[in-house]
């Protein structure tokens, strides 16, 4: 009799796992984290990433490892632009079709670590970019005549910037940009140090970069330093809570004591 209970018990606990469902886990489609090491790697490395790098050290542009930057226990990639001739610095990963069709599907989001080294007293030069063939979404870093720190979504009728510090003290640390990709609304989020600046931002129509999703410099006339810490491109799928074993085995056997209360009671 036991065993019975035993057996109806397992049984009913295998129902309840095979009509529970859960949602996929989120995908990461490229990534950079130069903490990984003690020295931070180059993107284009395997240890980095592999990314593809675009442009070349020399004539004004170049990139380099920072390690424990300021002190702060922060290992980082720099790329600096200081020329106003046309040239670029940049690492990038080129996504599958069906990585596009899942980060449009589900959404997706960019993470980034970084700390906006110097402008030279200059327009923006160093940027983050996800380009899908149709739409360009991408943030310009740069630092303002007081050296506070200033941030750019760049749209087809022009920048919306966004003044994020005060007291001089743009250069002074790391912060965290995000862009949050809504597949419903198809809006874009920006949060700067996870406080929301805006949910209406829509990119700027372009069929460049089609597929690409980048970070580094590049402008013609714009200079600046940046330090690297982390750059991510994520879907942003939300799996449900999936139970522990112990608790199924208690749901079943609960389910299977009901069922035999219910045909006491109809006894």
């Amino acid at each position: 009799m036991k065993f019975n209970n035993l057996l109806g018990c397992l049984i009913a606990t295998g129902l309840v796992l095979f009509f529970t469902t859960t949602t996929a886990q989120a995908t990461s489609f490229a990534i950079y984290d130069a903490d990984l090491s003690s020295t931070a790697y180059s993107p284009a490395s395997s240890s980095g990433g592999s990314w593809t790098q675009v442009g070349s050290v020399g004539n004004g542009m170049n990139a380099y490892a920072v390690t424990n930057d300021l002190g702060l226990g922060k290992n980082a990639w720099n790329i600096s632009d200081n020329t106003e001739a046309s040239a670029s610095l940049y690492y990038k990963t080129t996504l599958t079709s069906e990585q596009m069709s899942e980060a449009f599907t589900d959404g997706w989001q960019i993470d980034v670590s970084a700390r906006m080294v110097d402008d030279f007293d200059d327009t923006a030069a160093l940027f983050i970019l996800f380009g899908n063939g149709t739409t360009r979404y991408s943030m310009l870093l740069d630092l303002d005549a007081n050296d506070d720190l200033v941030v750019g979504l760049q749209t087809s009728s022009g920048n919306i910037t966004f003044n994020l510090t005060q007291d001089g003290s743009g250069a002074a640390a790391y912060h965290n940009y995000s862009l949050v990709y809504d597949p419903v609304s198809t809006y874009v989020s920006f949060f700067f140090d996870g406080t929301l600046k805006t949910d209406t931002f829509q990119g700027e129509a372009t069929s460049t970069f089609a597929d690409t999703f980048m970070f580094g410099a590049g402008s013609t006339y714009g200079r600046g330093s940046v330090n690297y810490n982390y750059v991510e491109l994520s879907s942003i799928s939300d799996p449900g809570p999936i139970p522990e074993p112990t608790t199924m085995l208690l749901l079943g056997c609960g389910l299977l004591g009901l069922a035999g209360t219910r045909r006491r009671m109809k006894k």
